[in-house]
Protein backbone atom coordinates (compact mmCIF):
# COMPACT_ATOMS: atom_id res chain seq x y z
CA UNK A 1 0.00 0.00 0.00
CA UNK A 2 1.09 3.59 -0.48
CA UNK A 3 2.49 5.68 2.38
CA UNK A 4 -0.28 7.18 4.53
CA UNK A 5 -0.30 10.89 5.27
CA UNK A 6 -3.04 11.99 7.64
CA UNK A 7 -1.54 14.55 9.96
CA UNK A 8 -4.48 14.65 12.41
CA UNK A 9 -4.96 10.88 12.74
CA UNK A 10 -4.37 9.60 16.30
CA UNK A 11 -5.66 6.00 16.09
CA UNK A 12 -5.01 3.48 13.31
CA UNK A 13 -5.71 -0.25 12.91
CA UNK A 14 -3.86 -2.11 10.16
CA UNK A 15 -4.99 -5.67 9.44
CA UNK A 16 -3.85 -8.14 6.76
CA UNK A 17 -1.79 -5.77 4.64
CA UNK A 18 1.07 -7.00 2.44
CA UNK A 19 3.22 -3.94 3.04
CA UNK A 20 3.05 -1.29 5.74
CA UNK A 21 4.78 2.09 5.80
CA UNK A 22 3.88 4.65 8.46
CA UNK A 23 4.85 8.17 7.44
CA UNK A 24 3.66 11.70 8.06
CA UNK A 25 1.43 10.70 10.99
CA UNK A 26 2.66 13.20 13.53
CA UNK A 27 -0.50 12.88 15.69
CA UNK A 28 -0.71 9.07 15.63
CA UNK A 29 -0.63 7.78 19.20
CA UNK A 30 -2.26 4.31 19.13
CA UNK A 31 -1.45 2.17 16.06
CA UNK A 32 -2.37 -1.54 16.02
CA UNK A 33 -0.82 -3.87 13.42
CA UNK A 34 -2.31 -7.36 13.03
CA UNK A 35 -1.86 -10.26 10.63
CA UNK A 36 0.52 -8.53 8.26
CA UNK A 37 2.04 -11.78 7.02
CA UNK A 38 4.82 -10.64 4.70
CA UNK A 39 6.47 -8.54 7.41
CA UNK A 40 10.21 -9.31 7.44
CA UNK A 41 13.56 -7.54 7.66
CA UNK A 42 12.56 -5.31 4.79
CA UNK A 43 9.59 -4.19 6.80
CA UNK A 44 11.84 -3.36 9.72
CA UNK A 45 14.10 -1.22 7.55
CA UNK A 46 11.24 0.70 5.99
CA UNK A 47 9.63 1.12 9.38
CA UNK A 48 12.78 2.64 10.84
CA UNK A 49 12.46 5.52 8.40
CA UNK A 50 8.91 6.27 9.46
CA UNK A 51 8.99 5.70 13.22
CA UNK A 52 10.86 8.91 14.11
CA UNK A 53 8.01 10.85 12.52
CA UNK A 54 5.57 9.38 15.05
CA UNK A 55 6.39 11.85 17.78
CA UNK A 56 3.04 11.25 19.53
CA UNK A 57 3.32 7.46 19.67
CA UNK A 58 2.04 6.29 23.08
CA UNK A 59 0.48 2.87 22.48
CA UNK A 60 1.73 0.27 20.01
CA UNK A 61 0.26 -3.20 19.49
CA UNK A 62 1.74 -5.68 17.01
CA UNK A 63 -0.03 -9.02 16.74
CA UNK A 64 0.07 -12.15 14.57
CA UNK A 65 2.91 -11.12 12.28
CA UNK A 66 4.72 -14.45 11.81
CA UNK A 67 7.60 -13.13 9.69
CA UNK A 68 8.58 -10.25 11.93
CA UNK A 69 12.18 -10.86 13.06
CA UNK A 70 13.42 -7.61 14.58
CA UNK A 71 12.73 -3.92 15.08
CA UNK A 72 14.49 -0.79 13.79
CA UNK A 73 17.59 0.40 15.63
CA UNK A 74 16.02 3.83 16.08
CA UNK A 75 13.28 2.43 18.31
CA UNK A 76 9.86 3.94 18.87
CA UNK A 77 10.53 7.31 20.44
CA UNK A 78 10.41 8.56 24.01
CA UNK A 79 6.63 9.06 24.18
CA UNK A 80 5.77 5.34 24.04
CA UNK A 81 3.95 4.22 27.20
CA UNK A 82 2.40 0.85 26.26
CA UNK A 83 4.00 -1.82 24.05
CA UNK A 84 2.20 -5.10 23.29
CA UNK A 85 3.72 -7.76 21.02
CA UNK A 86 1.74 -10.97 20.51
CA UNK A 87 2.06 -14.08 18.38
CA UNK A 88 5.17 -13.16 16.44
CA UNK A 89 6.92 -16.57 16.48
CA UNK A 90 9.96 -15.52 14.38
CA UNK A 91 10.81 -12.48 16.50
CA UNK A 92 14.36 -12.83 17.85
CA UNK A 93 15.06 -9.42 19.32
CA UNK A 94 13.03 -6.77 21.10
CA UNK A 95 13.63 -3.07 20.50
CA UNK A 96 16.68 -1.93 22.47
CA UNK A 97 15.13 1.30 23.65
CA UNK A 98 12.67 -0.49 25.98
CA UNK A 99 15.64 -0.84 28.36
CA UNK A 100 17.83 1.85 29.85
CA UNK A 101 21.53 1.42 29.11
CA UNK A 102 23.79 3.19 31.57
CA UNK A 103 26.31 3.83 28.77
CA UNK A 104 23.83 5.53 26.47
CA UNK A 105 21.37 8.37 26.64
CA UNK A 106 17.90 6.83 26.86
CA UNK A 107 14.72 8.50 28.06
CA UNK A 108 12.41 5.45 27.99
CA UNK A 109 9.11 6.18 29.76
CA UNK A 110 7.41 2.83 29.13
CA UNK A 111 4.65 1.99 31.65
CA UNK A 112 3.39 -1.37 30.34
CA UNK A 113 5.21 -4.11 28.42
CA UNK A 114 3.47 -7.30 27.28
CA UNK A 115 5.23 -10.02 25.27
CA UNK A 116 3.29 -13.15 24.29
CA UNK A 117 3.80 -16.04 21.88
CA UNK A 118 7.25 -15.01 20.64
CA UNK A 119 8.77 -18.50 20.49
CA UNK A 120 12.12 -17.49 18.96
CA UNK A 121 12.90 -14.91 21.61
CA UNK A 122 15.73 -16.08 23.91
CA UNK A 123 16.96 -12.92 25.65
CA UNK A 124 15.90 -9.41 26.52
CA UNK A 125 18.07 -6.44 25.54
CA UNK A 126 20.74 -5.54 28.10
CA UNK A 127 20.05 -2.77 30.56
CA UNK A 128 17.65 -1.75 33.29
CA UNK A 129 13.92 -1.41 33.22
CA UNK A 130 12.58 2.10 33.17
CA UNK A 131 11.51 3.36 36.58
CA UNK A 132 8.20 4.25 34.95
CA UNK A 133 7.42 0.60 34.07
CA UNK A 134 4.57 -0.61 36.28
CA UNK A 135 3.33 -3.78 34.54
CA UNK A 136 5.41 -6.52 32.86
CA UNK A 137 3.79 -9.61 31.29
CA UNK A 138 5.72 -12.39 29.54
CA UNK A 139 3.68 -15.33 28.27
CA UNK A 140 4.40 -18.43 26.18
CA UNK A 141 7.87 -17.50 24.99
CA UNK A 142 9.06 -21.11 24.96
CA UNK A 143 12.74 -20.46 24.27
CA UNK A 144 13.22 -17.53 26.61
CA UNK A 145 16.26 -18.39 28.74
CA UNK A 146 16.54 -15.36 30.96
CA UNK A 147 14.52 -12.45 32.24
CA UNK A 148 15.70 -8.86 31.97
CA UNK A 149 18.21 -8.12 34.71
CA UNK A 150 16.38 -4.93 35.50
CA UNK A 151 13.36 -6.86 36.78
CA UNK A 152 15.14 -7.33 40.10
CA UNK A 153 16.14 -4.64 42.55
CA UNK A 154 19.68 -4.06 43.83
CA UNK A 155 21.98 -1.23 44.85
CA UNK A 156 22.38 -0.16 41.21
CA UNK A 157 18.82 -0.63 40.06
CA UNK A 158 15.64 1.04 41.30
CA UNK A 159 12.98 -1.09 39.60
CA UNK A 160 9.47 0.12 40.50
CA UNK A 161 7.32 -2.67 39.02
CA UNK A 162 3.86 -3.15 40.54
CA UNK A 163 2.65 -6.18 38.53
CA UNK A 164 4.76 -9.00 37.10
CA UNK A 165 3.38 -12.09 35.35
CA UNK A 166 5.37 -14.85 33.68
CA UNK A 167 3.63 -17.84 32.12
CA UNK A 168 4.48 -20.75 29.84
CA UNK A 169 8.22 -20.08 29.53
CA UNK A 170 9.48 -23.66 29.66
CA UNK A 171 13.18 -22.88 29.03
CA UNK A 172 13.44 -20.49 31.97
CA UNK A 173 15.31 -21.95 34.96
CA UNK A 174 16.26 -19.06 37.22
CA UNK A 175 15.38 -15.50 38.11
CA UNK A 176 18.13 -12.89 37.86
CA UNK A 177 20.14 -12.05 40.98
CA UNK A 178 18.70 -9.46 43.33
CA UNK A 179 15.42 -9.03 45.15
CA UNK A 180 11.94 -8.31 43.92
CA UNK A 181 11.04 -4.68 43.80
CA UNK A 182 9.60 -3.45 47.09
CA UNK A 183 6.85 -1.77 45.04
CA UNK A 184 5.64 -5.09 43.54
CA UNK A 185 2.03 -5.82 44.50
CA UNK A 186 1.12 -8.72 42.21
CA UNK A 187 3.34 -11.67 41.19
CA UNK A 188 2.12 -14.56 39.01
CA UNK A 189 4.37 -17.47 38.01
CA UNK A 190 2.67 -20.27 36.13
CA UNK A 191 3.45 -23.18 33.82
CA UNK A 192 7.22 -22.67 33.81
CA UNK A 193 8.09 -26.36 33.91
CA UNK A 194 11.83 -26.01 34.47
CA UNK A 195 11.92 -23.04 36.81
CA UNK A 196 13.98 -24.10 39.82
CA UNK A 197 13.74 -21.25 42.29
CA UNK A 198 11.52 -18.43 43.41
CA UNK A 199 12.89 -14.91 43.20
CA UNK A 200 14.53 -13.56 46.33
CA UNK A 201 12.10 -11.48 48.32
CA UNK A 202 9.02 -13.68 47.93
CA UNK A 203 9.55 -14.98 51.46
CA UNK A 204 10.36 -12.48 54.19
CA UNK A 205 13.02 -12.84 56.85
CA UNK A 206 12.50 -11.10 60.19
CA UNK A 207 16.25 -10.48 60.37
CA UNK A 208 16.47 -8.17 57.36
CA UNK A 209 14.99 -4.81 56.43
CA UNK A 210 13.43 -5.83 53.13
CA UNK A 211 9.92 -4.32 53.03
CA UNK A 212 7.74 -6.14 50.53
CA UNK A 213 4.38 -4.71 49.43
CA UNK A 214 3.30 -7.94 47.72
CA UNK A 215 -0.48 -8.44 47.99
CA UNK A 216 -1.17 -11.21 45.43
CA UNK A 217 1.03 -14.29 44.89
CA UNK A 218 0.10 -17.06 42.44
CA UNK A 219 2.41 -20.02 41.77
CA UNK A 220 0.88 -22.56 39.38
CA UNK A 221 2.18 -25.57 37.48
CA UNK A 222 5.89 -25.29 38.28
CA UNK A 223 6.86 -28.87 39.24
CA UNK A 224 10.65 -28.23 39.35
CA UNK A 225 10.38 -25.31 41.71
CA UNK A 226 12.38 -25.48 44.94
CA UNK A 227 11.96 -23.20 47.94
CA UNK A 228 13.93 -22.51 51.08
CA UNK A 229 12.36 -23.93 54.23
CA UNK A 230 12.96 -20.64 56.05
CA UNK A 231 11.10 -17.38 55.81
CA UNK A 232 7.50 -16.25 55.96
CA UNK A 233 4.98 -14.83 53.55
CA UNK A 234 5.12 -11.07 53.03
CA UNK A 235 3.23 -9.42 55.85
CA UNK A 236 0.73 -7.62 53.62
CA UNK A 237 -0.10 -10.61 51.36
CA UNK A 238 -3.86 -10.88 50.77
CA UNK A 239 -4.26 -13.56 48.08
CA UNK A 240 -2.25 -16.81 47.87
CA UNK A 241 -2.74 -19.45 45.17
CA UNK A 242 -0.56 -22.57 44.95
CA UNK A 243 -1.26 -25.26 42.36
CA UNK A 244 0.71 -28.16 40.93
CA UNK A 245 4.01 -27.37 42.66
CA UNK A 246 5.08 -30.63 44.29
CA UNK A 247 8.13 -29.32 46.12
CA UNK A 248 6.18 -26.43 47.65
CA UNK A 249 3.61 -28.67 49.32
CA UNK A 250 5.63 -29.35 52.50
CA UNK A 251 5.93 -25.60 52.98
CA UNK A 252 2.23 -24.82 52.78
CA UNK A 253 1.87 -24.96 56.55
CA UNK A 254 4.75 -22.52 57.07
CA UNK A 255 3.53 -20.26 54.29
CA UNK A 256 -0.07 -20.05 55.51
CA UNK A 257 0.14 -19.81 59.26
CA UNK A 258 2.18 -16.59 59.19
CA UNK A 259 0.07 -14.78 56.60
CA UNK A 260 -1.60 -12.47 59.08
CA UNK A 261 -3.53 -10.43 56.49
CA UNK A 262 -4.46 -13.23 54.08
CA UNK A 263 -7.99 -12.89 52.71
CA UNK A 264 -8.07 -15.58 50.03
CA UNK A 265 -6.28 -18.96 49.87
CA UNK A 266 -6.50 -21.41 46.97
CA UNK A 267 -4.65 -24.74 47.05
CA UNK A 268 -5.08 -27.16 44.15
CA UNK A 269 -3.48 -30.21 42.55
CA UNK A 270 -1.30 -30.87 45.61
CA UNK A 271 -0.64 -34.60 45.58
CA UNK A 272 0.98 -34.98 49.01
CA UNK A 273 -0.99 -32.55 51.17
CA UNK A 274 -2.66 -34.49 54.01
CA UNK A 275 -3.81 -31.87 56.49
CA UNK A 276 -4.19 -28.12 56.61
CA UNK A 277 -2.35 -26.21 59.32
CA UNK A 278 -4.10 -24.81 62.35
CA UNK A 279 -4.85 -21.21 61.46
CA UNK A 280 -8.23 -20.41 63.00
CA UNK A 281 -6.81 -17.84 65.40
CA UNK A 282 -3.97 -16.51 63.25
CA UNK A 283 -5.85 -15.64 60.05
CA UNK A 284 -8.54 -13.30 61.28
CA UNK A 285 -8.94 -11.61 57.87
CA UNK A 286 -9.45 -14.79 55.85
CA UNK A 287 -12.75 -14.74 53.92
CA UNK A 288 -12.30 -17.35 51.18
CA UNK A 289 -10.75 -20.86 50.95
CA UNK A 290 -10.67 -23.01 47.81
CA UNK A 291 -9.25 -26.55 47.83
CA UNK A 292 -9.27 -28.54 44.59
CA UNK A 293 -7.88 -31.97 43.71
CA UNK A 294 -5.86 -32.78 46.83
CA UNK A 295 -6.26 -36.59 46.80
CA UNK A 296 -4.61 -37.26 50.19
CA UNK A 297 -6.17 -34.46 52.20
CA UNK A 298 -8.06 -36.16 55.01
CA UNK A 299 -8.80 -33.43 57.54
CA UNK A 300 -9.37 -29.74 57.87
CA UNK A 301 -7.85 -28.00 60.92
CA UNK A 302 -8.99 -29.67 64.17
CA UNK A 303 -9.75 -26.32 65.78
CA UNK A 304 -11.99 -25.37 62.87
CA UNK A 305 -11.85 -22.73 60.19
CA UNK A 306 -11.54 -18.98 60.89
CA UNK A 307 -14.72 -17.29 62.06
CA UNK A 308 -14.20 -14.64 59.38
CA UNK A 309 -14.58 -17.19 56.55
CA UNK A 310 -17.39 -16.44 54.08
CA UNK A 311 -16.66 -18.66 51.05
CA UNK A 312 -15.63 -22.34 51.23
CA UNK A 313 -15.14 -24.53 48.16
CA UNK A 314 -13.78 -28.09 48.34
CA UNK A 315 -13.60 -30.21 45.19
CA UNK A 316 -12.12 -33.62 44.37
CA UNK A 317 -10.71 -34.51 47.77
CA UNK A 318 -11.68 -38.20 48.00
CA UNK A 319 -10.10 -38.87 51.43
CA UNK A 320 -11.57 -35.91 53.26
CA UNK A 321 -13.78 -37.30 56.04
CA UNK A 322 -15.15 -34.24 57.83
CA UNK A 323 -15.76 -30.52 57.39
CA UNK A 324 -15.66 -30.02 61.13
CA UNK A 325 -17.58 -27.10 62.57
CA UNK A 326 -18.49 -24.74 59.76
CA UNK A 327 -18.01 -21.01 60.46
CA UNK A 328 -21.33 -19.22 61.10
CA UNK A 329 -20.62 -16.39 58.66
CA UNK A 330 -20.39 -18.54 55.52
CA UNK A 331 -22.23 -17.05 52.55
CA UNK A 332 -21.16 -19.66 49.96
CA UNK A 333 -20.54 -23.40 50.41
CA UNK A 334 -19.61 -25.72 47.53
CA UNK A 335 -18.70 -29.37 48.10
CA UNK A 336 -18.04 -31.58 45.05
CA UNK A 337 -16.73 -35.11 44.64
CA UNK A 338 -15.54 -35.80 48.18
CA UNK A 339 -16.71 -39.41 48.34
CA UNK A 340 -15.84 -40.18 51.99
CA UNK A 341 -17.19 -37.04 53.60
CA UNK A 342 -19.39 -37.31 56.68
CA UNK A 343 -23.18 -37.27 56.06
CA UNK A 344 -24.83 -33.97 55.24
CA UNK A 345 -27.07 -34.05 58.34
CA UNK A 346 -23.93 -33.68 60.47
CA UNK A 347 -23.05 -30.36 58.84
CA UNK A 348 -25.70 -28.43 60.83
CA UNK A 349 -26.61 -26.34 57.82
CA UNK A 350 -29.65 -24.77 59.49
CA UNK A 351 -27.30 -22.81 61.73
CA UNK A 352 -25.64 -21.07 58.77
CA UNK A 353 -28.06 -18.16 58.69
CA UNK A 354 -25.82 -16.09 56.39
CA UNK A 355 -25.56 -18.80 53.70
CA UNK A 356 -26.75 -17.56 50.29
CA UNK A 357 -25.19 -20.07 47.87
CA UNK A 358 -25.12 -23.86 48.38
CA UNK A 359 -23.88 -26.47 45.90
CA UNK A 360 -23.29 -30.22 46.33
CA UNK A 361 -22.18 -32.84 43.84
CA UNK A 362 -20.83 -36.38 43.82
CA UNK A 363 -20.65 -39.76 45.51
CA UNK A 364 -20.60 -38.63 49.12
CA UNK A 365 -24.31 -37.86 48.71
CA UNK A 366 -25.21 -41.30 47.36
CA UNK A 367 -27.45 -42.03 50.38
CA UNK A 368 -29.74 -39.11 49.62
CA UNK A 369 -33.07 -40.34 48.22
CA UNK A 370 -35.15 -37.24 48.90
CA UNK A 371 -33.96 -33.65 49.09
CA UNK A 372 -34.12 -31.68 51.25
CA UNK A 373 -34.78 -34.05 54.14
CA UNK A 374 -36.25 -33.25 57.55
CA UNK A 375 -32.95 -34.43 59.03
CA UNK A 376 -31.04 -31.50 57.55
CA UNK A 377 -33.01 -28.32 57.14
CA UNK A 378 -31.55 -25.85 54.67
CA UNK A 379 -30.97 -22.22 55.69
CA UNK A 380 -34.01 -20.15 54.78
CA UNK A 381 -31.97 -17.33 53.26
CA UNK A 382 -30.55 -19.34 50.34
CA UNK A 383 -30.58 -17.51 47.01
CA UNK A 384 -28.81 -20.12 44.84
CA UNK A 385 -29.01 -23.93 45.14
CA UNK A 386 -27.30 -26.54 42.94
CA UNK A 387 -27.56 -30.33 43.32
CA UNK A 388 -25.56 -32.51 40.95
CA UNK A 389 -24.68 -36.20 40.55
CA UNK A 390 -26.93 -37.38 43.38
CA UNK A 391 -27.14 -40.86 41.90
CA UNK A 392 -29.96 -42.19 44.13
CA UNK A 393 -32.06 -39.05 44.40
CA UNK A 394 -35.68 -39.81 43.50
CA UNK A 395 -37.76 -36.92 44.80
CA UNK A 396 -37.53 -33.26 45.65
CA UNK A 397 -39.57 -32.49 48.74
CA UNK A 398 -41.82 -29.59 49.68
CA UNK A 399 -38.99 -28.40 51.91
CA UNK A 400 -37.82 -26.40 48.89
CA UNK A 401 -40.80 -24.12 49.43
CA UNK A 402 -39.31 -23.01 52.73
CA UNK A 403 -36.62 -21.27 50.67
CA UNK A 404 -38.68 -18.16 50.10
CA UNK A 405 -35.73 -16.15 48.78
CA UNK A 406 -34.47 -18.76 46.30
CA UNK A 407 -33.73 -17.23 42.90
CA UNK A 408 -31.69 -19.91 41.14
CA UNK A 409 -32.05 -23.70 41.14
CA UNK A 410 -29.84 -26.13 39.20
CA UNK A 411 -30.52 -29.90 39.06
CA UNK A 412 -27.88 -31.78 37.08
CA UNK A 413 -27.05 -35.42 36.38
CA UNK A 414 -29.63 -36.92 38.73
CA UNK A 415 -30.65 -39.98 36.72
CA UNK A 416 -33.23 -41.38 39.16
CA UNK A 417 -35.04 -38.15 39.88
CA UNK A 418 -38.62 -38.50 38.63
CA UNK A 419 -40.51 -35.39 39.61
CA UNK A 420 -40.44 -31.91 41.00
CA UNK A 421 -42.36 -31.14 44.22
CA UNK A 422 -46.12 -31.50 43.78
CA UNK A 423 -46.52 -28.34 45.88
CA UNK A 424 -44.58 -26.40 43.27
CA UNK A 425 -41.42 -24.33 43.57
CA UNK A 426 -40.76 -21.07 45.44
CA UNK A 427 -42.41 -18.10 43.75
CA UNK A 428 -39.16 -16.17 44.08
CA UNK A 429 -37.43 -18.50 41.58
CA UNK A 430 -36.02 -16.67 38.55
CA UNK A 431 -33.85 -19.34 36.93
CA UNK A 432 -34.33 -23.11 36.76
CA UNK A 433 -31.80 -25.36 35.04
CA UNK A 434 -32.45 -29.08 34.66
CA UNK A 435 -29.72 -30.98 32.82
CA UNK A 436 -29.17 -34.69 32.16
CA UNK A 437 -32.09 -35.87 34.30
CA UNK A 438 -33.74 -38.25 31.79
CA UNK A 439 -36.75 -39.22 33.94
CA UNK A 440 -37.69 -35.57 34.35
CA UNK A 441 -37.72 -34.78 30.64
CA UNK A 442 -41.39 -35.34 29.92
CA UNK A 443 -42.55 -33.32 32.89
CA UNK A 444 -40.18 -30.47 32.09
CA UNK A 445 -41.28 -30.21 28.49
CA UNK A 446 -44.86 -29.84 29.74
CA UNK A 447 -43.65 -27.01 31.96
CA UNK A 448 -42.15 -25.18 29.02
CA UNK A 449 -45.59 -24.81 27.48
CA UNK A 450 -47.59 -24.33 30.63
CA UNK A 451 -45.71 -22.91 33.62
CA UNK A 452 -47.72 -23.52 36.81
CA UNK A 453 -49.33 -20.50 38.39
CA UNK A 454 -47.41 -21.00 41.62
CA UNK A 455 -44.21 -20.22 39.68
CA UNK A 456 -45.54 -16.92 38.36
CA UNK A 457 -42.17 -15.25 38.50
CA UNK A 458 -40.21 -18.03 36.80
CA UNK A 459 -38.24 -16.16 34.14
CA UNK A 460 -36.00 -18.80 32.65
CA UNK A 461 -36.46 -22.54 32.24
CA UNK A 462 -33.65 -24.57 30.68
CA UNK A 463 -34.09 -28.25 29.93
CA UNK A 464 -31.28 -30.07 28.13
CA UNK A 465 -31.52 -33.42 26.34
CA UNK A 466 -29.05 -36.04 27.53
CA UNK A 467 -27.84 -36.74 23.98
CA UNK A 468 -26.70 -33.14 23.75
CA UNK A 469 -24.65 -33.26 26.91
CA UNK A 470 -20.95 -32.46 26.73
CA UNK A 471 -18.50 -33.27 29.49
CA UNK A 472 -18.65 -29.71 30.76
CA UNK A 473 -22.40 -29.94 31.18
CA UNK A 474 -22.14 -32.91 33.54
CA UNK A 475 -21.10 -30.51 36.28
CA UNK A 476 -22.63 -27.30 37.55
CA UNK A 477 -22.21 -24.31 35.28
CA UNK A 478 -20.44 -22.50 38.11
CA UNK A 479 -17.75 -25.21 38.14
CA UNK A 480 -16.86 -25.05 34.46
CA UNK A 481 -14.10 -22.45 34.91
CA UNK A 482 -12.19 -24.85 37.15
Amino acid sequence: MSPISLSSLFELNIVECNEVMLSGLSSLSTPKIRKCFPIDEGYSQSMSLAIPDLVSLKYLQIESCPNLVSFPETGFGCMLRHLIIKDCPALKALPKDIMIDCCESNSCLLEELEIEGCHSLEFFPKGKLSTTLKRLTIQYCENLRSLPEGVMQDDNNSCLLEEFEIEGCRSLEFFPKGKLSTTLKRLTIQYCENLRSLPEGVMRDDNNNYKSQLEILKIIGCPSLQCSTSGKLPYGLKILKISGCLSLEPLIETMIKDGELLENIEISHCETLEILPEFRNSLSHLTEITIIDCPFLNNLPETGLPMSLQVLMICDCPRLVSLGCLPPNLTSLKIWNCMNLNPIYEWKLHGLTSLREFSISGECFRDIISFPDDGYLLPGNLISLCISKLENLKTLTRGLNNLTLLQELEIIHCHKLRSLPSEGLPSSLGRLRISDCPLLRKECFKWKGNIPCDVTFLLYLLVENEHQQSNSEDIPATVAEY
